[in-house]
């Protein structure tokens, strides 16, 4: 059985969530992002896959533009440096692929030297910047 799963549920997916966005920087709550709409927003337009109740990753598969951006990797600090966040990414990757989308984007804090360390382990490249976060991307090839 796979340790991947889709939440679909909105009162299981906004638990997800809230466990979770404890461990970004700056969290959800301190960008004053209503957990509530954001959790929904996910829902309506997006992906929200747990790895049990060891992390998640969220994404959007924008089709138009042929393109995954990554909204909300996280994994428990008890639980990093297993392949969890890894095993989440692959998961995202794979289903961008699968949509025959060219590449994942995400935006990292400019502090988060460990999240940008692992985007980089995982293909990623500096793209751009803002006065506070990296964008980072991954080009698929053959697509």
């Amino acid at each position: 059985m796979s340790k991947l799963k889709k939440i679909t549920d909105g009162e299981r997916a906004k638990q997800y969530i809230c466990q979770f966005e404890q461990y970004l920087t700056p969290t959800l709550t301190e960008k004053n992002i209503d957990l509530s709409k954001y959790t929904k927003k996910l829902l309506n337009y997006g992906k929200i896959i747990a790895y049990q109740e060891k992390g998640i990753i969220s994404y959007y598969l924008n089709e138009k533009e042929r393109k995954c951006f990554i909204s909300i990797l996280s994994v428990s600090p008890e639980h990093q440096s297993q392949g969890i966040g890894g095993s989440l990414m692959k998961q995202a990757e794979s289903d961008a692929k699968n949509h025959q989308l060219t590449c994942i984007e995400l935006a990292v804090e400019k502090e988060n030297f460990g999240g940008i360390r692992f985007y980089k382990r995982h293909g990623f490249v500096y793209s751009s910047e803002t006065s506070s976060q990296y964008l980072y991307k991954k080009i698929f090839d053959g697509i």
